[in-house]
């Protein structure tokens, strides 16, 4: 799709990315399935399902010489905020109860020394550290 287009267009031109998702098998998968409302199949079996996408899309449609600059790593941690971040802009939304995260109030900060962005850039640095790697295929030629 366009995003899939939009980051391939990235990687080319020699930003990194970081992906980080929760991790399918987490115990915190149980408290988001009660804060959505939602059974614990149903919102555990969309976490692998988005989680396989992102690992194909690395795997499958980035070429090798450009796969080592994008990583997808996993967490086992509640679910607190969605944070998309470019050097310029980063996006935070919340987790909050009683619905899905897209659902909810996001905040978009400029991308400057210190402040709230400084403190949410180390919020995700922090998971990014304590997160497992997820397994890629690196034998496989795009």
């Amino acid at each position: 799709g366009p995003m899939q287009t939009l980051l391939h267009k990235k990687l080319a031109q020699g930003c990194t990315i970081k992906f980080l998702t929760m991790d399918s098998d987490s115990e915190f998968v149980k408290l988001r399935a009660v804060e959505e409302e939602r059974g614990l199949e149903d919102i555990r079996t969309e976490i692998q399902a988005t989680n396989s996408l992102h690992r194909n899309f690395i795997n499958l449609r980035i070429p090798s010489k450009l796969r080592q600059n994008i990583e997808l790593r996993h967490y086992c941690l509640p679910a607190t905020y969605l944070i998309v971040s470019t050097n310029k802009t980063m996006i935070v939304g919340f987790y909050l109860r009683r619905g899905r995260g897209e659902q909810f109030p996001h905040l978009e900060l400029e991308a400057k020394g210190g402040g709230i962005y400084a403190s949410f850039l180390q919020h995700f640095d922090s998971l990014w550290e304590a997160a497992k790697q997820a397994p890629v295929d690196q034998d496989q030629e795009a």
